[in-house]
């Protein structure tokens, strides 16, 4: 397609870095409700850099838009081993238990977001609305 010409144009020009190139590529596989093209596009980046959140929370993105709960929590548990104090994760697990009807672990998952968005705000007010 014209987009991922365009896409290994800029990543061979050195105006774009692989990881990059591959989470605009998801992103526009997921416009197109193209789910597994950007579910192996996040993949290719999460099993090159497992250790950053990212790619595994944009992975619990991509199944939580599909309203596959189980496996958007899935990924943000995996997103959360990597940075556990990460209010944004922790705010999108809460939602998701919210989602599968499980209200005391999104409970838990919610009051943790917003005690460490206490001590170091992140969440903007309506993330905060949607926690409390």
């Amino acid at each position: 397609s014209d987009t991922v010409k365009m896409l290994a144009s800029h990543h061979l020009k050195g105006e774009l870095f692989w990881d990059g190139a591959h989470y605009k590529l998801a992103t526009h596989y997921a416009g197109q409700e193209a789910f597994e093209k950007a579910f192996e596009e996040y993949l290719a980046v999460y099993q090159a850099f497992h250790e950053n959140y990212f790619p595994a929370m944009k992975l619990g993105d991509l199944y939580f838009r599909q309203q596959n709960f189980a496996a958007a929590l899935t990924w943000y548990e995996r997103a959360l081993r990597a940075d556990p104090e990460n209010p944004h994760l922790l705010a999108k697990a809460g939602n998701v238990q919210v989602m599968r009807s499980r209200l005391p672990e999104a409970i838990e998952y919610l009051s943790r977001a917003l005690q460490i968005d206490a001590a170091h705000p992140v969440l903007d007010n309506p993330q905060k609305t949607t926690a409390y």
